[in-house]
């Protein structure tokens, strides 16, 4: 079992716990930590509106380098029970997984493809819009085994109503790309100025990259005297203000302030969590005055893909990437044709077969006159 593995699993749970989802709910077994079991709720406006999936999501003992397998254990219409899932972040597509990806991933990856049609797909159903209805129905009432009722393990249980707006994934998830920004409530606009301010700056888009000045470190001030008088604190009390504060997870609205280091030279960006990190490329590369093409970005050691968004990566304010220009391998010089042989003398015509036995008779009866000649002048 993976150290690595292990404190990666408990940074899940503790994610998934301090931001949970009425959406979803997803935990791992008491004797198993490689074992989650989830509950999904069914996406609004389709077939499986109200209804409550269950399933089990095995993570490898390599985990979060290889991606899950994953397989559902009540009947939906879209999935088979107890078969393996095919997705692109399961063990099916080990080719599109990132180690970047978590729990949360999967469980909105998993919500946004019930909607979309089975092509075919391994452990995937195409039944009929009135079947599913029906699925979606039995569904608020199925148990399971080891987590008990399944209306129980997410908040509101079978009442769909606890769902707010932009809180269900509807949009299809194509790899690498996860359906991360979609359907999210807009941001609410800004009271406007008083008359009186001065006029601000338009705001940038949510997507919008924009270079800032690096921060400078303020001077630590200077901490005051304890006095004298002052009691000693427990050892527990003490402990306790050591813990530095976990960082609060952003939300979608907020801005982060990344640096990407290349070359020795660190650029800093301001940036959305939905930000395609293809803009953020576009503008190092602007900004150093290199091909974009070129560039390989990456994140606690795993490379960033262009189309992934911050979310995805799992960015936070103040996080630095690493960046560095790949050099494009030379184009192999084309082959050299062998110059032609140089031309001699023409070969000459061969003789026809006919000609060479009317030669060959014409020899013989030469040769028989000659002696016939002979013969008759010795014997005069």
């Amino acid at each position: 079992m993976s150290n690595i593995a292990v404190k990666r699993i408990h940074c899940d749970v503790r994610e998934l716990n301090r931001n949970p989802s009425r959406q979803y709910s997803a935990a791992p077994l008491e004797d198993n930590l490689f074992e989650w079991h989830f509950t999904l709720r069914g996406p609004q406006g389709s077939d499986f509106q109200g209804g409550l999936y269950h399933g089990r999501i095995l993570l490898p003992p390599q985990w979060p380098m290889k991606p899950p397998s994953i397989m559902f254990l009540n009947a939906s219409g879209r999935f088979e029970v107890g078969k393996k899932v095919c997705l692109s972040a399961t063990s099916f597509h080990p080719e599109h997984w990132q180690p970047a990806w978590g729990i949360r991933t999967i469980l909105e990856a998993l919500v946004a493809f019930f909607p979309t049609p089975a092509d075919g797909a391994l452990g995937a159903l195409q039944w009929r819009p009135d079947e599913r209805r029906k699925l979606a129905l039995e569904s608020q009432t199925w148990r399971c085994p080891c987590c008990g009722p399944i209306a129980e393990l997410v908040e509101g249980g079978a009442d769909e109503r606890v769902l707010a707006d932009g809180e269900t994934a509807s949009a299809a998830f194509d790899a690498p790309v996860l359906p991360w920004d979609e359907g999210r409530a807009a941001a609410p606009a800004a009271a406007p100025a008083p008359a009186a301010a001065a006029p601000a700056a338009a705001p940038a888009a949510d997507d919008a990259v924009r270079e800032v000045v690096p921060p400078t470190p303020d001077p630590a001030p200077a901490a005051p005297a304890a006095p004298a008088a002052e009691e000693t604190k427990s050892e527990p009390a003490a402990a306790e203000e050591a813990k530095a504060p976990e960082p609060a997870v952003a939300p979608a609205d907020e801005s982060l302030k990344v640096h990407v280091e290349l070359n020795g030279v660190q650029v800093y960006f301001k940036i959305k969590r939905t930000t395609r990190m293809q803009k953020v490329f576009s503008a190092l590369a602007t900004r150093q005055g290199v091909d974009v093409t070129s560039l390989r970005v990456a994140f606690r050691g795993a490379r960033v893909g262009g189309l992934d968004t911050a979310d995805i990566v799992g960015l936070r304010d103040g996080d630095r990437l690493d960046a560095e220009v790949i050099e494009p391998e030379p184009e192999p010089a084309p082959p050299v044709a062998p110059p032609p042989p140089a031309r001699d003398a023409a070969p000459a015509t061969p003789v026809p077969a006919d000609l060479l036995i009317v030669d060959s008779l014409i020899a013989v009866v030469s040769v028989a006159l000659v002696a016939v000649v002979a013969h008759k002048y010795l014997a005069a």
